[in-house]
C-alpha cells in the first residue's frame, strides 16, 4: 500500500530486490538509486521485491525517471513507475515448464518434427526429422519451405500442397 511504502528509500534493509535470474540487488544498485547517481531514466527493468507477508515475490517492471530543479545538472529525486507484473511472469514461467514437458515427450517417442510458421515464412526442423530423411540438420540448413519440398517425395508433393492450401484457406 502507499503507507508501506510511504518514507521508505531504496537503502531500506528491508527491500530484497532480485534480478531475473534470482541475484540479489542490493539498494545502491536499485533503478531508483541509480537514476538519481547518473542523471538518466533507468528501465523498464524486471526485479522481484520480497514480501514477507507473503512469503514470495512480486514481479515489478521499474522504470525510473530523474528530476531536475530548473538549471540543476543533478537530480534531486527520482519518480520510479511500478507495474505489477507477477501474474505475466508466472504465466511465462508455466508457459516454460510446458515446452520443457513437450520437448521431453517429443524425444522421448523419437520423433521428427516440422514446423511452418505462415506469418514469418520460418520453417524448423529437428535433428530427428533430419536423421529421418538420411540428413543432418547441419547438411539441410538453412532449412526453408523449398527445403521441405525438395525433400518431398513427388507423389506426395501435390497431395501435400492441395492440404497445405487448404489448410491456409481455414478448411
Amino acid at each position: 500500500t502507499f503507507d508501506q511504502m510511504s518514507g521508505k528509500t531504496s537503502m531500506d534493509p528491508r527491500w530484497k530486490m532480485i534480478t531475473e535470474d534470482g541475484k540479489y540487488v542490493p539498494g545502491s544498485e536499485h533503478p531508483s538509486m541509480i537514476a538519481l547517481r547518473t542523471g538518466q531514466k533507468q528501465g523498464p527493468v524486471i526485479r522481484g521485491m520480497y514480501i514477507p507477508e507473503k512469503d514470495d515475490y512480486v514481479w515489478l517492471s521499474i522504470t525510473a525517471i530523474p528530476l531536475f530543479q530548473p538549471g540543476e545538472d543533478k537530480p534531486f529525486e527520482v519518480y520510479a513507475i511500478f507495474d505489477d507484473i507477477t501474474e505475466r511472469k508466472k504465466a511465462e514461467e508455466a508457459l516454460l515448464a510446458e515446452r520443457e514437458r513437450l520437448a521431453g515427450i517429443l524425444e522421448g517417442i523419437n520423433d521428427g518434427t516440422w514446423e511452418w510458421n505462415l506469418q514469418t515464412g520460418e520453417n524448423i526442423f529437428n535433428e530427428r526429422y533430419a536423421e529421418m530423411l538420411g540428413y543432418t540438420l547441419n547438411e539441410l540448413s538453412p532449412v526453408s519451405l523449398d527445403t521441405w519440398q525438395n525433400l518431398c517425395h513427388p507423389d506426395d508433393l501435390k497431395v501435400s500442397m492441395e492440404l497445405l492450401e487448404k489448410n491456409i484457406r481455414g478448411e
